[in-house]
């Protein structure tokens, strides 16, 4: 929470990787110098630090405006550094009707892996979105992607967190079942592993009307 206590929205520079061999690297001036001039070490490791993010940043608004060159249409454009690659990112790009999902190299090196429609909000997403497990999925994340399966005798909202992938699966989701419009079972799934949050056996609320939905 950057501007915590005033804002309680969780945010992100998205400047590192998980695992960034050239952060690692800048410690070691701090290593070197820390016993015999400590005061110079912590100089030279803090100055580097707050160059390397500089450059950082700088790189990722170069990427940025490389993507929204490339799509047009002033698409909103999220980046995102890749797990381990120092100089590659992950990116989300949200148009009117449809969501793309690749990563980039350079600038001029666009690798589309996924496009995915959005999902209108209807009446079954908006509670699902309202209900418990939706608004803590949702403050986890706001990259997430809507779909609704309709099947015999239940109805499925999922929440697909698009910041991590395998293989083009999501590896974190939301599942919220509905039955006659009444919220039946939600669970989590990590890395595929279901885990329960919701089980609801009866309940004595109004049916959901599908004719209302928009």
């Amino acid at each position: 929470r950057l501007c915590w206590p005033w804002q309680k929205k969780l945010s992100s520079l998205g400047l590192l990787n998980l695992i960034d061999p050239l952060f690692f690297i800048l410690f070691l001036p701090f290593v070197a110098l820390h016993y015999r001039r400590p005061a110079v070490g912590a100089s030279v490791f803090f100055a580097l630090v707050l160059a390397y993010l500089l450059f950082r940043w700088l790189l990722k608004l170069k990427y940025a405006r490389a993507l929204k060159g490339f799509f047009r249409n002033r698409p909103k454009v999220v980046l995102y550094p890749h797990t381990c690659w120092p100089f590659s990112w992950n990116f989300i790009v949200e148009t009117a009707s449809v969501f793309f999902l690749g990563h980039l190299h350079h600038p001029h090196q666009i690798k589309i892996q996924q496009k995915l429609p959005k999902h209108k909000k209807n009446r079954l997403v908006q509670k699902a979105l309202a209900s418990a497990p939706g608004r803590l999925f949702s403050s986890f994340t706001s990259l997430f992607h809507i779909s609704l399966q309709k099947e015999k005798n239940r109805q499925v909202v999922s929440l697909q967190d698009m910041r991590y992938r395998q293989n083009n699966n999501f590896s974190y989701a939301l599942k919220v079942i509905f039955r006659e419009g009444a919220l039946k079972e939600a669970y989590f799934l990590d890395q595929g592993q279901p885990i329960p949050l919701i089980k609801v056996k009866k309940y004595s609320g109004k049916k959901y009307n599908e004719n209302a939905s928009s």
